[in-house]
């Protein structure tokens, strides 16, 4: 009896070692390439900044891209801004 619980024991391990092995092998696995994310003189985020003027004694604000170098906004009140 003693023989046969041990190998039923060692049959179920190795039947465990086997599967573990198969479903390990099942994932496919793919060699990468090294990519390139952005080339020469290409910006991948916009630098902007907030310009800050005041127009009859009223705070106003405008957005530039130094990316583009242009405007992104007329000149808006600046509401909220701390004097």
């Amino acid at each position: 009896m003693k023989k046969n619980s041990k190998r039923l024991a060692m049959l179920g391990l190795a039947g465990v070692c086997a599967l573990s092995v198969l479903a390990g092998s099942s994932i496919p696995v793919y060699a990468s390439e090294k990519l390139e994310l952005a080339s020469e003189g290409e910006t991948r985020s916009t630098n902007m900044e907030w310009y800050y003027k005041y127009f009859d004694g009223v705070l106003m604000m405008r957005l530039w891209n130094h990316s583009t170098q242009e405007w992104v906004t007329d000149w808006v009140p600046a509401v909220g801004y701390p004097d």
